[in-house]
């Protein structure tokens, strides 16, 4: 009998922690944006900075940051060209990305909320510094959008996880 509650009394306790564990992932994105025909839902843990640049409408800053380089979530968006479709868009890209000497860790074509999109991880070295980059890229309507998640390469992958979650609630009008 005492086998029987002890086993009884862990597997609720169990039943608890998980529970507990799944609502803390549904509820941690407790803010959201919704300007310039982009949406998307972010945690406490980050912030929303102006972006002086036109072509930049959104730039998500991580709060508490190990070192001096903020890692940031930024959007890039601009007119495509008519003629361009998604293909010879990604390898112009690509070929940038290669031209610059970063060094192309992965690809892979995928979507993002039912969007087709080509997504990429990357690093290059600046000023003695690693960094490590993550990437979207998706052609909606007459739009160009890349995300790119920024981080220090020692701390990308402390980070890269929760980026991706807030990376792929992004929306696009």
């Amino acid at each position: 009998m005492k086998s029987l509650s002890k086993t009884l009394i862990l597997f609720i306790s169990l039943l608890i922690i998980v529970s507990c564990k799944n609502n803390e992932e549904n509820n941690q994105f407790t803010n959201s944006y919704n300007e310039n025909g982009i949406q998307f839902s972010y945690s406490d843990d980050w912030r929303i900075e102006d972006s002086m640049d036109e072509n930049i409408p959104v730039v998500l800053m991580k709060n508490e940051n190990p070192s001096e380089f903020i890692q940031n979530i930024n959007v890039v968006a601009s007119k495509k060209d008519k003629s361009m479709d998604f293909d010879s868009h990604i390898q112009a890209n690509k070929n940038f990305i290669l031209k610059s000497n970063f060094k192309l860790e992965e690809e892979e074509v995928t979507s993002m909320n039912n969007q087709k999109a080509y997504r990429l991880i990357f690093e290059k070295g600046l000023e003695g510094t690693n960094y490590k980059f993550l990437q979207y890229m998706l052609l909606i309507n007459q739009m160009a959008y890349t995300i790119t998640f920024s981080a220090e390469k020692q701390y990308f992958d402390n980070t890269v996880q929760e980026a991706n979650q807030i990376m792929n609630t992004f929306k696009f009008e």
